[in-house]
């Protein structure tokens, strides 16, 4: 199997290589072709060994597959706090990125009802200018969101109306 892609892939790739035409669509080789290339080589097959050497003088080598016992901790009671911990101080920065929407109340219950994003999933907040009831979500919340943002958007959303600059 190797040897039949050597000698239908590799070689006619390295004749269309010397060539020039590299960007081609790869035809079939004639034997003819191979032939010049192998000769130019000073063979009369590519075999297995031969490719084991070229590896050789490319700084491969061959080791056997060893089966290693690897122990991370993650069940360490330190470990297990610091993820708590970690994930605490994630959800307070993800506030900082560009990944929220902010929808109308009315257009929230609406997408609600059909089953569209999940019952109170968002977060319940009046518009600062003109005292609209609006409600924010992660823009996973559904797939609508992600088409919406990316289509409105140069970062996939809005930054969240929750994120104090100065805290």
């Amino acid at each position: 199997m190797m040897l039949q892609y050597i000698h239908k892939v590799i070689l006619p790739q390295m004749n269309a290589k010397e060539r020039g035409d590299d960007n081609q669509p790869m035809l079939e080789t004639s034997d003819g072709e191979c032939s010049q290339i192998l000769r130019r080589y000073k063979l009369t097959c590519i075999c297995l060994s031969t490719v084991y050497r070229w590896l050789k003088k490319l700084g491969f080598n061959y080791k056997p597959r060893k089966k290693n016992y690897y122990v991370d901790g993650h069940e360490r009671e330190a470990t297990v706090n610091y993820r708590w911990c970690f994930v605490q101080r994630y959800l307070t920065y993800e506030r900082r990125m560009f990944r929220w929407i902010q929808i109308p109340l009315d257009e929230a219950l609406e997408l609600e009802e059909v089953g569209r994003i999940p019952k109170h999933a968002g977060c319940h907040y009046n518009h600062p200018e003109n005292s609209e009831a609006m409600v924010e979500y992660h823009v996973n919340t559904s797939n609508l969101f992600q088409e919406r943002m990316s289509k409105e958007t140069t970062y996939g959303g809005n930054g969240s109306v929750r994120y104090d600059e100065e805290g």
